[in-house]
């Protein structure tokens, strides 16, 4: 699943690691999410912001990811509870 706190910066191999930042991750009745995803560079967790889509499949999250705008720039996974998916 994805980070729902700020990732230290050069975190998951890149230079801007991502985070979902306010919201978290939805339960299965709340069906598709926006939440916003945030890059963090600097000294700012929030340099970047991307809209994103998330939903829970009771097992697994599946979610909508904009595509970063450098190769530098890598949304990151952290262990969860349930069985997860970064896609």
């Amino acid at each position: 699943m994805m980070a729902s706190y700020c990732i230290p910066k050069s975190s998951c191999n890149s230079n801007m690691a991502g985070w979902i930042s306010g919201g978290g991750h939805p339960t299965v009745a709340d069906g598709a999410v926006t939440r916003t995803a945030c890059m963090h560079w600097l000294s700012y967790c929030c340099y970047y912001v991307y809209t994103i889509q998330i939903r829970n499949c009771s097992g697994f999250y599946v979610y909508k990811l904009r595509r970063p705008g450098s190769c530098y720039i890598r949304y990151c996974g952290v262990k969860g509870k349930l069985i997860n998916s970064l896609l």
